[in-house]
Formats: C-alpha cells, sequence, structure tokens
C-alpha cells in the first residue's frame, strides 16, 4: 500500500511541474508579446544609421533583439524541461526559469529605452 501512495505522488508532482513550465512558456511569450505590442519596434537598417543613432537607439535596438534571442532560449529550455520529465527536468525548468527572468529585464529595458527614444 505504500508503493502506491509514492507513485500517485510522483504522478502529481510531475503533473504539477508540466502544468508550471507549460504557464512559465505562455508568460514569456505573453510579455514578449506585450513588450513588442506597447512600444512597436526600432530598427536601425543600416551602417549609416547605426553610425548617426543615439545611444539610447543603440540600447533600444539591442535589448529588442537580445530579448528575442533570450525569448528563443527560454523557450525551448521551458519546452525540454516540460517534455522530458522523466530525465532531468529539474535543471531545464531551473535554467529556463532564470532566462525567464533575464528575458523579463530585458524587456523592460526595452520598453524604457523605447518611451525614452519616442
Amino acid at each position: 500500500m505504500q508503493g502506491s501512495s509514492e507513485v500517485l505522488g510522483d504522478a502529481i508532482d510531475t503533473i504539477i511541474a508540466i502544468l508550471l513550465g507549460f504557464v512559465a512558456s505562455l508568460l514569456l511569450v505573453l510579455a514578449q508579446v506585450s513588450g513588442s505590442c506597447f512600444v512597436g519596434c526600432v530598427w536601425i537598417y543600416t551602417k549609416e544609421e547605426l553610425d548617426k543613432a543615439s545611444a539610447k537607439k543603440k540600447l533600444t535596438a539591442a535589448s529588442h533583439i537580445f530579448s528575442w534571442i533570450i525569448l528563443a532560449v527560454g523557450l525551448t529550455m521551458l519546452t525540454t524541461g516540460t517534455t522530458k520529465m522523466q530525465s532531468t527536468p529539474d535543471q531545464f525548468l531551473f535554467f529556463g526559469g532564470l532566462v525567464c527572468f533575464i528575458h523579463g529585464l530585458f524587456i523592460v529595458a526595452y520598453v524604457v529605452s523605447a518611451i525614452v527614444v519616442a
């Protein structure tokens, strides 16, 4: 009887981890979409534009690009951690959560600098 309760507890832990990974992925995408929709896109197309751009505009463009890169890395880690619950989910989910936090910092930097540039 003791073994069945341990199996049930493991199953519940697995379901909770899957749900948390899924919710974290949704929040990550929501943060990216809301940040991009809130301020639009600030792009630098040519080398001449880059040379003439202010430091604020360069910061805005760089943080926008880095936020997309971090989004891809974070979603990959969260998806891997969520789908591979039997092998090493804790590492992927933990580092995916850290990447989500870093992504949030870049989105805040992007929104603030884009508002200042506009």
